[in-house]
């Protein structure tokens, strides 16, 4: 009986442990793409396998963006509509030159 109650905690603290842990952010090369010139759109972000997206929140990391500036970043998808609709919604956790 001992044994059985204490295979039922350690499973509930095994499982604990690993739905607590904070799962690591990937961080991925990029460069920042000025796509003003088109309607509704602004500054892009553009991995290197050409995936382009389109951050909800840079002027939170990048008060002055340059073009074809090589950046770090972590981020989040971010389901919204665009006007600009050249690249999915994220939303940056974090940016670094």
């Amino acid at each position: 009986m001992k044994t059985k109650i204490f295979s039922v905690l350690f499973s509930a603290f095994i499982l604990f442990l690993l739905v607590s842990c904070k799962k690591q952010s990937l961080v991925y090369n990029a460069k920042l793409i000025n796509y003003t010139g088109l309607d509704g759109c602004s500054w892009m972000i553009k991995m290197n396998d050409g995936t382009i997206y389109e951050p909800i929140n840079l002027s939170a990391f990048e008060a002055h963006p340059t073009n074809n500036e090589p950046v770090f970043i972590t981020f989040q998808l971010e389901p919204s509509i665009s006007i600009c609709m050249v690249g999915t919604s994220i939303r940056l956790q974090s940016l670094k030159k």
